[in-house]
């Protein structure tokens, strides 16, 4: 294969998973997302009082201070690849 085809497949799978983690990003940011996670932790029968109005707050605040973050830093990652070749 040539070099700029390579290039060119590269590029193009670059594009593909930066769109798939901004679309994570954004999927994470929803209020849906964390009423997903909360039943899951109510399936898991998890100690927290999953009927407190503060939980949603809380647990929307760990997703975004652990989740985004690293979905950030790896969209960052696929950017700076990109941009090397």
């Amino acid at each position: 294969m040539k070099e700029e085809q390579v290039k060119q497949i590269n590029e193009v799978v670059s594009g593909i998973i930066s769109d798939v983690l901004t679309q994570m990003i954004e999927d994470m940011s929803s209020n849906d997302f964390i009423e997903t996670i909360m039943e899951k932790l109510e399936e898991e029968g998890t100690d927290i009082d999953l009927n407190d109005e503060d939980s949603f707050e809380n647990i929307k605040e760990v997703v975004g201070n652990t989740m985004i973050p690293l979905l950030m830093r790896l969209s960052s990652v696929v950017l700076e690849m990109s941009e090397e070749e």
